[in-house]
């Protein structure tokens, strides 16, 4: 038949005459072109029993010996059947998982697949029946692109044993994503690693990795702190940012002076970032006055990080520091952690944070008109979550703001507020 006929046939599976759908699947199924098993894989879930009957059985046709490779392409639509509920496909699919068992090579060659449902269904197949040893399994995997591909093998690290776990081990440990390093290093330490090569891992990119070097070397009784103070006038940025991260991490306060120079004179934002942590850890609440000072930063993430450790400190800002740093900024991410810093404050602060923002005279051109609705929506959905009442000195400033924008008072936006206000006594 021409690819022409293939085609038509192709198309009548399709038709919305059930009599025609069948006709068609069974000619497709006597054909043998692997080319039908995506119409056929959805035809075995068609809403016409007769319609799936004729389309398993034409699946089965085509489980020969030179189709192997047009099921592995096929397997992410044969186990979305899983999910379908017109009939129960266990046994279908069962059949062609132990077809592909028979026929190897193309299950193995699967992994490599771009397409990483196909990949990772090829690998599973793989593992369960056994079609190749753990060793030879994780030096494949690991040699893959997606990274769930390379988590899968690394469990099967705890499987094999000796050398040959310790090459495959050294192999993990170079890869980008942390839980495979860290499996392939928890496979490491119990060879008795070498001190140089997890002093090496002090300075990993994830700080998972690092704790359990440090540990490691704490039990041979090795100064950790001592190397890591050792590390800050590294010229390396992420070895000084580890370094930064360790004496936080171990309370060696003898670094604070260190610390502080890298937290006001370092241009990298990253080494900032670090600094300013390690620091509000080493320091303590004696440190707390100074974290706002740090959310006016060119940086986001130093604002960002300012803004958590404001928040996981319990520092309570007030309107006008909030506004004042607002005010002051020219970077557009100030003024959202100034916004998200309101939320979390005394609600009434947070309110004449919202009306002083308003007044076009403290409008910087970076603060958005959506940033203020979203606040003033955010303040009157949990305005009723907690009943603390106004100050004398929050209603005083209440009736300032809103008398500075007293226009705008007259807006849809600021209805529902006007009439909170007023039961507290508090109008123009």
């Amino acid at each position: 038949m021409h690819d022409g006929d293939i085609n038509f046939l192709l198309r009548l599976s399709e038709h919305r005459n059930g009599y025609t759908r069948e006709d068609a699947v069974k000619r497709l199924g006597a054909l043998g072109n692997p080319i039908a098993l995506p119409r056929l894989i959805a035809r075995a879930n068609d809403w016409v029993a007769p319609i799936r009957i004729a389309a398993k059985e034409a699946i089965v046709k085509l489980a020969t010996t030179d189709n192997a490779a047009a099921f592995v392409t096929n397997l992410p639509a044969l186990y979305h059947l899983h999910r379908c509920g017109r009939d129960d496909h266990r046994d279908l699919i069962s059949l062609v998982e132990h077809y592909l068992a028979s026929h190897p090579q193309p299950l193995v060659q699967g992994i490599k697949h771009t397409q990483r449902h196909v990949a990772r269904a090829c690998l599973s197949l793989v593992i369960r029946h056994k079609l190749l040893g753990p060793a030879d399994i994780i030096n494949l995997g690991l040699r893959q692109v997606d990274l769930m591909l390379r988590l899968t093998v690394s469990s099967l690290l705890k499987t094999l044993a000796g050398s040959v776990q310790n090459t495959a081990a050294e192999l993990a440990i170079k890869d980008p994503f942390m839980p495979v390093r860290r499996a392939a290093f928890q496979c490491l330490l119990k060879h008795q690693m070498e001190d140089d090569m997890i002093k090496k891992h002090l300075f990993d990119r994830h700080s998972t990795i690092r704790l359990m070097a440090i540990e490691a070397m704490q039990l041979r009784n090795f100064n950790v702190a001592l190397t890591y103070e050792n590390m800050l006038t590294t010229s390396s940025i992420l070895k000084l940012r580890c370094a930064l991260w360790g004496v936080g991490e171990l309370k060696h306060t003898a670094c604070i002076p260190r610390i502080e120079q890298c937290l006001t004179n370092s241009p990298y934002a990253s080494v900032r970032k670090q600094s300013l942590t390690s620091l509000a850890g080493l320091l303590g609440a004696s440190f707390e006055h100074r974290i706002d000072g740090f959310l006016s930063d060119s940086s986001p993430a130093v604002c960002r990080e300012a803004a958590r450790l404001c928040v996981q400190s319990g520092i309570g800002l007030t309107a006008d520091r909030l506004t004042d740093i607002t005010r002051q900024s020219r970077h557009s991410h100030v003024s959202s952690v100034c916004f998200y810093l309101a939320k979390k404050t005394n609600k009434w602060e947070s309110l004449i944070f919202l009306l002083a923002l308003s007044n076009s005279k403290n409008r910087q051109p970076w603060i958005r008109d959506t940033q203020l609705a979203e606040g003033i929506r955010h303040w009157n959905h949990n305005f009723n979550k907690n009943s603390t009442r106004p100050t004398a000195g929050q209603i005083k400033a209440l009736q300032k703001n809103m008398q500075n924008i007293a226009c705008a008072l007259n807006t849809p936006r600021f209805r529902t507020i006007l009439f909170t206000l007023k039961i507290y006594g508090i109008a123009l």
